[in-house]
Parts: C-alpha cells; structure tokens; sequence
C-alpha cells in the first residue's frame, strides 16, 4: 500500500539497511525524511552527483555529502539545513530492537525559473545541437540564485559568471543573474580597487584573482551590450574606472602585468608566472578594450586613454612573447628574457585576442590542430594543454 510506510523490521542481530535513490538527474536541493524510529536511533544520509564504477560514495573530489540525524523516538520530520547537489540519495540505518517506518524521503528542489528562448537546429552537424542542450543543462544544474562552480565550492566566482552568462544570454536571455553577480562582487571591492574573487563571502576568507577581476569586467560589457541597462553600468562604471586605474599601476614600460603583488589563477595547469604571464595579459587586454567600449558606448571619457594601452599591450605581447623556433608564444617575459616554458594558454589567447599576426595564426594553429600524444596535461611536444577553464578561449581562438 503506498499509504503504508516502509518498515525496516527489528532485529536481535546488527546490521545495516542502505536505500539508495536514484532521481534520474542531479538536482539542487535539500534532503527530506519523515522517519520514526527508537529514540537515539542514528541515520546517515548520503549524496552523489554521479556514480564511477559502479562505486557509490559520498565524497567527491573534497567534498563530503553526509548528513547524520538522531531520531526522537516520535515521527520525525527532517530536512538538511545546506543544499546539495544530488542525483543519488542513501539513506543508511541501523537495526535494532525497534523497527524504523519510513513515511517518505525525497528532496526539497531549489531550482532558478529559466525559461529557454534560444534554440538551434543543424540536421547536418548533430553536435552543434548536443553542445548547445549540453551546456544549457549545465548553465541549469549549476544555479541555484546564483551561478555557482563546482560541488566543493558552490561559490559565485566572477570567472565563473563570465562564462556561465556567455552560455545563459543566447539560450535563456536571463539578466538579472548577471546583474547581481556584477553587483555584489563590487558590493565587496577593497579600497585600492581590487575586487574578490567571490562573492558574497561565505567567511573569512577574502581571495583575490586578478585574471578573474580583469574577467568581472569583460562581464559588465557583456551585461551592458546584451541588457541595455544603463543604469546597472552607470551605478558600476567607478568601481571597475578604480580596478583599472589600480591594474594600470602594475604595468611595466611596456604595459605589460608584470609581477602583480596580488595572485592570479588562469587554470588547473603548469604555466610560468615569473614576470609578465602571457595568459594573464591577454585577459588585461581584454578588459582594457572592453572598459574603453563601455565608455564609448556610454559617451564618458578615458576612450582613448584605454585603446592607446590596448595597443601598446598587444603589439609588446606580439613582438616580445614570439619564439622564432618553436614558432609559438612563450609563456612569460622574465626580466626582458623569454621563457622557455609553452602553452596552450598563451597561444591560445594570442589567437582570441587578435594579438597573432596572420603568419603567426597559421603556424599556431597548425600545432595546437595536431592533437598527437598527449596525457591530458601535456602535449609529446612539451606544450601545457589546457582544462576546461581556459578551454573556452582556445576554442575561439581556433
């Protein structure tokens, strides 16, 4: 009867009962049980997003899906105070002398109310059509009032809103997302001008990233372009006017970052960060040209003032970064010296951000097209590949 509950019978012998749920897709949310049991009873609650081996676990890369309760001894109603992202639920008891009643379990689905707009069709490439389903479910089971990254953290990452928005505004045009990623990272910027790395904190733990504040920016051209809101970018326009004043001041002769006293992360991978990084000068670079378009579009001042160090970057980057024998950009510029190290990285931000001359675009991309052997973290050649962090940028540089 499924009015009836689910009776785990006593036992004069120890032993263990697992309930494993498996809702068919990974769902936000909070646990629920309506349980009764003896009182002092423990039941654990365990989570997983996806299951590897046929392995069920409740630890994920660091994270730890685990809720204990102690029954009461009458009916108890529960729910998990934090949210969890679950697509498998355990519920593990113990019997004893009593039996344990079940009335229900399930989850308490939090959820942000996209609606999809934007669709795509390609009979002749099905791909297209996967990659485009593929990253809207991702854009989906990755927000829940905000964008969040992965399911240790859950933080709103201003890298991650960058590229979660690129995905959102062609298939589900949401704005007010972005707008408040934007807004509450500024809410949080230090008086020199730098911003975090997240937002809001979830402690004591303010972080800072450069690359991802050069990223917070790139967001609100994007928000501007794609909103039209010109009071959002009005209301933000001297919190990111301070952030670059603050990035000017870290800039050598050749308006390069050149040793920034703050760390910046770019990716989960090898990459020289002695003197000038390549990489993260081509995420300066394109918030220099996306501020100096914001204050066009909006008629303010600085225009020029931004576009002259566009250029004066990208043609030091063209000429200072380029090693004529492995015919690719290095990784950094130590001391007026080149690095010996290569990446996907900075040659694939040297082909996204225009800074390659023709001849250089050809020469890239004939090796960054050869896959070869490889080990997910390095190329036979020695060149550093990319994760899905920056893979984003080596796509469209392709």
């Amino acid at each position: 009867d499924e009015n009836e509950p689910l009776v785990i019978p006593a036992s004069d012998t120890t032993g263990t009962w697992l309930l494993l749920f498996d809702f068919g897709e990974v769902l936000n949310g909070m646990a629920k049980l309506d349980i009764e049991g003896a009182a002092g009873t423990m039941v654990d609650i365990l989570y997983a997003p996806f299951v590897l081996d046929n392995q069920f676990t409740h630890k994920t890369v660091d994270s730890d899906f685990l809720d204990r309760l102690v029954l009461s001894g009458n009916r108890d109603i529960w729910e998990a105070t934090y949210f969890k992202p679950i697509r498998y639920m355990g519920v593990v008891l113990r019997s004893g002398k009593m039996p344990v009643k079940i009335y229900a379990a399930g989850i308490h689905h939090i959820v942000y109310p996209f609606e999809r707009k934007g669709h795509i069709r390609a009979p002749d490439a099905h791909w297209i059509e996967q990659y485009m389903e593929a990253s809207a479910r991702t854009i989906q089971v990755c927000t829940t009032d905000g964008y969040t990254d992965n399911y240790r953290e859950r933080r709103q990452y201003a890298q991650t809103g960058y590229y979660a928005a690129l995905g959102n505004y062609w298939i589900f045009g949401d704005q007010a997302l972005q707008r408040r990623y934007l807004i509450q990272v500024a809410q949080e910027q230090e008086a020199n001008g730098m911003m975090p790395a997240y937002a809001p904190l979830a402690g004591d733990d303010y972080m800072v990233i450069v690359d991802a504040n050069c990223l917070w920016l790139r967001s609100l051209r994007n928000y501007f372009l794609y909103s039209g809101d010109t009071l959002t970018t009005m209301e933000l326009l001297p919190a990111a006017g301070k952030l670059m004043s603050l990035l000017h001041t870290y800039t050598n002769s050749l308006g390069l970052l050149d040793n920034p006293p703050y760390p910046y992360w770019l990716d989960h991978a090898l990459n020289d960060r002695r003197g000038a990084n390549f990489c993260l000068n081509g995420h300066y670079l394109g918030a220099l040209e996306d501020f100096a378009q914001i204050l066009g579009w909006l008629n303010e001042p600085g225009e020029e003032v931004y576009l002259a160090r566009a250029d004066l970057l990208r043609q030091s980057l063209r000429t200072h970064f380029w090693d004529n024998e492995q015919k690719l950009f290095s990784d950094a510029l130590i001391d007026g010296e080149r690095s010996d190290m290569f990446s996907e990285h900075a040659n694939a931000m040297a082909l996204a951000m225009n800074v390659a001359t023709l001849a250089q675009v050809e020469l890239i991309a004939k090796q960054l097209l050869v896959l070869g052997q490889h080990n997910f973290i390095q190329r036979k050649s020695g060149m550093t590949m990319v994760t899905p962090a920056m893979s984003y940028f080596l796509h469209k540089g392709l």
